[in-house]
């Protein structure tokens, strides 16, 4: 019969428990009905399975109606919880990370309590300047799974946005029939023609289109060895952290 976690944790620690009372009632010394010995084990077993603590206590204190067992109940539970913390995480939690459930806990893992955004990063970093290459653009797809690129000023390194590459690409796929590209002497002078949002939603995006596709548009259009400005496409306000701060 189905009965999920909880059920038959309490029943397995209660039988486990009471077996123990059993065993042990003979002895003079202990003046402990297995009763008590099964209530205590249902707790340690249920605690100990899915690191319930103080809801738990409360839960088999108002089924027994007895508030005597509160605080052998509460020091099992207690004990059961950090005895298992000791081993692995909770089942709950155990069964989340089988499932790759997207869930961000409110603490971070013990393992990352030291770790900084340096060591969260790739290195080395694809940047792209701000006035790049087309064929250097499409090297840099073609060899990379980056969501976003880092855009710099060539000549001072400067960070000044990121650029996403679903943009990228549809940049390379529409420049050349937009008027997009320029060469590399009149980059810096030409009038900048961009290839506008709405344009690139009418042909899918955000979804990034087929690598193949922008090599054959390129090739069409013999655009292989002009430039593209990507100052216009990049997100200025783009959220950024010093290399050693936290990363949790």
């Amino acid at each position: 019969v189905p009965s999920g976690l909880f059920v038959p944790s309490l029943l397995g620690g209660a039988a486990v428990g009471r077996l123990v009372g059993e065993a042990t009632q003979d002895y003079p010394l202990i003046g402990a009905q297995p009763g008590v010995y099964a209530l205590i084990g249902a707790a340690a077993m249920l605690s100990g399975m899915a690191r319930i603590t103080i809801s738990l206590v409360v839960i088999l204190m108002e089924t027994t109606g007895e508030a005597e067992f509160g605080v052998p109940i509460f020091v099992v539970v207690m004990a059961a919880k950090w005895i298992g913390d000791v081993f692995n995480k909770g089942i709950y939690d155990i069964h989340i990370d089988l499932r790759h459930v997207p869930l961000l806990e409110h603490r971070p893992e013990k393992h990352m309590l030291s770790l900084t955004a340096g060591d969260c990063m790739a290195a080395p970093v694809m940047c792209v300047p701000k006035i790049a290459r087309v064929k250097a653009l499409v090297d840099m797809m073609a060899t990379t799974r980056h969501h976003a690129f880092p855009v710099i000023q060539p000549d001072t390194g400067r960070f000044v946005g990121m650029v996403e590459r679903n943009t990228i690409l549809y940049i390379l796929l529409l420049g050349s029939k937009h008027g997009a590209f320029s060469d590399q002497a009149r980059a810096q002078t030409d009038a900048k023609v961009m290839v506008s949002y709405s344009e690139m939603i009418r042909h899918g995006f955000p979804q990034c289109p087929p690598l193949s596709g922008v090599r054959e548009a390129l090739a069409a259009g013999g655009d292989q060895d002009v430039v593209i400005d990507l100052l216009p496409y990049a997100n200025k306000g783009s959220f950024t952290v010093e290399e050693d701060a936290a990363a949790n």
